[in-house]
């Protein structure tokens, strides 16, 4: 059976957006930013510079805005409350999970 060659676009998609993403986001902006900023300036400090780099990342519209900024601030608490990386990249890759279910629902049907 052949698979239609719009469908590879969206498994590369998903595994972008839903795998590798949320892992290497989250390293980034948790684990290296967070951690530094958190050592030099304190937690507050660190929890504000990093969501917002995280959200702007995502892009400035009003609406994507707000949507991207409370994960965003969800994130950092989930990895100050468990000190590892493990909940707020699950997290974030389920956040992603259900985005693209959305957008794929959206497209499709």
């Amino acid at each position: 059976m052949d698979v239609p060659v719009y469908l590879w676009g969206w498994v590369a998609f998903f595994i972008r957006v839903v795998i590798f993403a949320p892992i290497i986001e989250e390293i980034i902006f948790r684990g290296i930013v967070f951690g530094t900023i958190r050592h030099k300036s304190g937690r507050r400090w660190a929890l504000v510079i990093t969501t917002l780099g995280f959200t702007l990342l995502h892009g400035v519209n009003p609406v994507s805005f707000v949507q991207i900024l409370i994960p965003g601030i969800a994130f950092v608490l989930l990895y100050e409350r468990e000190g590892n990386l493990a909940a707020p990249v699950i997290t974030h890759a389920g956040f992603n999970l259900i985005s693209t279910l959305g957008l794929l629902a959206e497209t499709f049907l």
